[in-house]
């Protein structure tokens, strides 16, 4: 079976295995002493590569198997193509200490701290890109408000500039859809 993109033909990707070298829940340490767990997926070839940086308040599974979804993309085609992929579960969600707040201070100077830990790693060559949707593109504009010098770019789709007045404040009134909707099934629950 092959797999278009952008209508060019691709070979299958394999998940996991020989092509991809994953780290589950790899715990680093902020300024703080609080550590932040991340899932680590690169080339399985001896390299230095671009990485691919995406943060959510949403726990990982922790099965090794590059996740495939609507707002990280397919983290597995990526690795094919060459770059690294890294995936943080904010301050105090999944297995990531701390509390959470919602797009807090705390977790923007994460970002900064994170993002230049990836350019410091052998793996890395030092080029980080901002990536994925919704949180993830929201929280990349959190990215680059810190402005770290490793920081290339950044690559926000479907992403808020202003997410207490558009998500859960819209026209100055309370949303359900995201305080019961999101944070309650999306982040509430998925970490208790």
């Amino acid at each position: 079976m092959l797999v278009s993109v952008q209508g060019f033909p691709q070979p299958p990707i394999q998940a996991s295995g020989p092509l991809i070298t994953t780290e589950s829940n790899l715990m680093v340490t902020m300024r703080d002493g609080i550590s932040i767990a991340l899932d680590i997926y690169r080339p399985s070839q001896s390299g230095s590569y671009p990485t691919l940086y995406s943060s959510a308040p949403y726990p990982h599974t922790g099965d090794n198997n590059p996740p495939d979804n609507t707002d990280l993309g397919s983290v597995a085609w990526f690795v094919s193509q060459g770059f690294n992929y890294v995936i943080a579960s904010t301050r105090g969600t999944g297995l990531s200490e701390g509390s959470y707040e919602f797009l807090s201070r705390d977790e923007q100077q994460d970002h900064y701290e994170i993002i230049e830990w990836i350019a410091e790693q052998i793996w890395s060559d030092g080029q980080v890109i901002g990536a994925g949707s919704n949180y993830y593109a929201t929280a990349q504009w959190q990215m680059a408000i810190q402005n770290p010098p490793s920081l290339n770019c950044i690559v926000p789709v479907n992403g808020l500039v202003q997410p207490y007045q558009d998500w859960a404040f819209p026209g100055g009134l309370t949303s359900a859809d995201f305080l019961q909707g999101w944070y309650e099934n999306k982040v509430r629950r998925a970490n208790a």
